[in-house]
């Protein structure tokens, strides 16, 4: 049984996968397998894969549902003890499963459940994944900063496909509300996030609509109906200008302005997607 089972969903990203797994392979920690769960691919994927398959570096080609749905294969196909889930655009840090490895070994692996850390964006800047119940109820924690251990999916089950995009923040939500699990925080990048991630340009529909019922199930233990409530109506106007357009997103944040306050935060942001839609950076 390998230590990791490192998990990397694809569909047609031959141009990025062979960095992807040149940073596996450059891994100082050798106990761990990598599941590539392709989506029966048109492009060269399999040409680009070829050189690194292996006995513990596998190639699995067969339709699925989107990402959660082969991540979900993943975890059924996966044998390691810990599962890490990598985009096929996403780079893992120098080094860092031997740290990992040896983070888990000073308390033995069956203490810890979850451990994250932080991960590298754009420019190469270092962002933290925060965990409190007012980060997770506001956006979603960096899965590609996570390892899971094989246990939380025993317990939580796996990911929800009814979510295409938000699948991995419901499953988080879970994991961080429950004592069922516990999580530790460790002191190192984990990996580099590419920028071509499916989040990053679509809106999930299905969980937007269920969003409110979501959040009133599981945080009502660390907030008020009424905080839920005013967070949900800052998460859709936030999705409107970042999905749909600049002038739909302001109208929705002047709504929730005149109806919950805190005019700086919506002036910001307002600012800021004004310059990304001008492709200032």
């Amino acid at each position: 049984m390998p230590f990791f089972s490192i998990i990397i969903p694809s569909y047609n990203s031959s141009k990025n996968l062979k960095k992807c797994l040149r940073s596996i392979d450059k891994q100082t920690f050798s106990d761990y397998e990598v599941l590539i769960i392709d989506n029966q691919s048109t492009d060269d994927t399999l040409k680009v894969v070829a050189p690194f398959l292996k006995e513990n570096i596998k190639f699995f080609s067969e339709q699925d549902t989107g990402i959660y749905d082969a991540m979900n294969k993943g975890i059924e196909k996966g044998q390691g003890q810990w599962f890490y889930f990598l985009g096929a655009d996403d780079l893992l840090e120098k080094g860092i499963l031997q740290k990992i490895w040896l983070k888990l070994n000073e308390e033995g692996s069956s203490a810890h459940q979850i451990l994250y850390g932080y991960y590298r964006k754009v420019l190469n800047s270092v962002h933290p994944n925060e965990h409190s119940p007012d980060n997770l109820l506001f956006k979603n924690m960096c899965h590609q900063a996570i390892f899971y251990h094989r246990s939380c999916f025993e317990k939580m089950g796996c990911y929800n496909t009814k979510y295409p995009v938000c699948a991995d923040w419901l499953f988080n939500i879970k994991c961080f509300t429950t004592s069922e699990i516990t999580h530790t925080k460790v002191d190192h990048v984990i990996a580099t996030v590419g920028s071509n991630g499916f989040s990053s340009y679509q809106l999930d529909h299905q969980y937007l609509k269920d969003m409110l019922q979501i959040d009133l199930q599981y945080f009502r233990s660390s907030h008020s109906v009424e905080d839920i409530y005013k967070a949900n109506a800052w998460k859709k106007a936030y999705w409107n200008i970042q999905y749909k357009s600049l002038i739909k997103g302001a109208n929705s944040l002047v709504k929730y302005g005149l109806k919950y306050g805190n005019w700086t935060i919506i002036w910001k942001t307002v600012v800021f997607y004004s310059l990304k839609s001008l492709k200032v950076f």
